[in-house]
């Protein structure tokens, strides 16, 4: 990690250009709740959550991952949270799209689940009946920034393709003191 010449998360500027929103496909679907507390965040596991598709080539879902502050900021800023959703190609190169929170009105995607969130480090929750679907918490804009990088935990292995939305979305103040009583600052820093 204190070696690498392409480490993430970095700091973003407003000025720089953004793919258009026509270079992503989305083909996010339900999947079972799984959530695992790790010891550093709260992991939702998500390996039949669906795929996206850049450059024609496809990345299929494996997790979603969650810091607080966001780990990427933007002119300098960070915001509430940052969700970091987990792809993989078929040859193993992974892709991670951020999504970028901002405090305001509570994320009806997340509110059935979010009560549910595993407060201690090795515990985990699992319910078939209940489904997530990632895809909701997409902003409507698509432009985003993209990058290569690294994996922001250990061992901070290099050759990783971010995409960080450029327009976050919102969850409430409740949704975020929740996750801030679990992990109050999990992020790594620019």
């Amino acid at each position: 990690c204190k070696t690498g010449e392409q480490q993430s998360p970095i700091d973003l500027s407003s000025r720089e250009s953004r793919w258009p929103s026509p270079a992503l496909r989305f083909d996010y679907r339900p999947a079972p709740l799984d959530l695992l507390n790790d010891g550093h965040t709260v992991v939702f596991r998500m390996p039949e959550g669906g795929s996206f598709t850049v450059d024609k080539r496809r990345y299929a879902l494996s997790e979603m991952r969650i810091h607080t502050p966001s780990e990427h900021t933007i002119d300098g800023r960070a915001l509430e949270m940052e969700f970091q959703l987990v792809h993989r190609d078929a040859e193993g190169q992974v892709a991670i799209l951020a999504i970028l929170v901002e405090r305001g009105r509570q994320n009806a995607v997340l509110a059935p689940v979010w009560p549910r969130l595993p407060e201690t480090a090795g515990s985990a929750v699992r319910d078939p009946a209940v489904a997530l679907n990632l895809g909701g918490l997409l902003p409507r804009n698509h432009s985003h920034y993209a990058y290569t990088g690294s994996f922001s935990t250990p061992p901070c292995r290099e050759d990783v393709e971010w995409l960080v939305m450029s327009t976050p979305i919102q969850c409430s103040r409740a949704q975020i003191v929740a996750f801030r009583a679990i992990y109050r600052e999990n992020a790594r820093p620019v």
